[in-house]
Order: C-alpha cells, then sequence, then structure tokens
C-alpha cells in the first residue's frame, strides 16, 4: 500500500513530500512535485500536472 505525503510549506518536496504548496509573497499559490518521491512509492503523476508544478 502505498501513500502521498502532501504539504503546504515551502521546502518540504526536498523533504520527503510529493506535491507541496507553496504561497508566494504575492499571494499566488504554487507547487513542487518531487517526482523521485512519487516514483519510488509506485505512484504515478500525469506530465502535464508535473509541468505545472
Amino acid at each position: 500500500m502505498s501513500a502521498l505525503l502532501i504539504a503546504e510549506c515551502e521546502g518540504l518536496a526536498k523533504k520527503g513530500a510529493g506535491p507541496n504548496f507553496v504561497t508566494l509573497e504575492d499571494e499566488t499559490l504554487k507547487f513542487e512535485v518531487n517526482k523521485k518521491v512519487i516514483e519510488a512509492h509506485n505512484l504515478k503523476i500525469p506530465k502535464v500536472l508535473v509541468s505545472l508544478g
């Protein structure tokens, strides 16, 4: 069984979260994607979603 950890604090994608939502100074919401973590847990993420991150 695999689980996907979703975070909302800058830099957590580098520390093991799959997708990580980040609010920029201008209040714009962006996200980071850690493909290695997602693939290591045998999860798949669409390429179009990765390109948006």
